[in-house]
């Protein structure tokens, strides 16, 4: 499923603002968020999750609530920081010693899932990130359709010294960070 915006021409950024929210998901809070002057919003933990957007190895990436998003932030005039989860319980499922990256249950467990370090299968990692950045990146190849705005800020994670988040510590976020960029 594609969400198209319905936005023509080309896409306005927001005044350049230093201000913006955390939002809990709920797109309806966008318009209160715009009537503060704020510039930005940030989903969290978001949409961009890759166990949420891609369900399976063989499975295509879904950009529908992800589409669905940047619209209605584009409605409200306000720019995205998105922050990209690298967990898929799918993939790490094939990690050897799974337990070793498996959390204690919590309020984020049906959004990141239940396993939350690195992924397994880079490759395929790499690979969605590389299909995501690039759908929003505003360049005018393989963006979303009719791209309202672009995703200029990219967050890897949030709160990655906490086990809560993610449970490979630095060097592994360290890792991650640099298999991102590579994508």
């Amino acid at each position: 499923i594609s969400t198209v915006s319905n936005h023509t021409g080309p896409a306005k950024e927001p005044e350049d603002n230093r201000f913006g929210f955390l939002s809990s998901g709920s797109l309806r809070e966008y318009s209160d968020f715009s009537k503060t002057g704020a510039g930005w919003v940030r989903p969290y933990p978001g949409p961009f999750i890759w166990g949420k957007m891609q369900k399976g190895e063989e499975e295509k990436v879904s950009f529908s609530e992800t589409d669905k998003t940047i619209i209605a932030a584009s409605n409200n005039n306000l720019s995205v920081l998105a922050t990209l989860w690298s967990y898929a319980d799918w993939d790490l499922r094939a990690k050897p010693n799974i337990y070793t990256c498996e959390v204690t249950k919590d309020q984020f467990e049906l959004e990141l899932g239940r396993y939350r370090c690195n992924p397994f299968n880079t490759t395929l990692y790499e690979e969605w990130v590389a299909q995501t950045v690039e759908r929003y990146d505003g360049d005018g190849i393989e963006d979303m359709p009719n791209l309202p705005l672009k995703i200029k800020h990219w967050e890897i994670l949030s709160e990655p010294d906490l086990e809560q988040f993610y449970i490979d510590k630095a060097r592994g976020y360290s890792s991650l960070l640099g298999i991102t960029y590579e994508a």
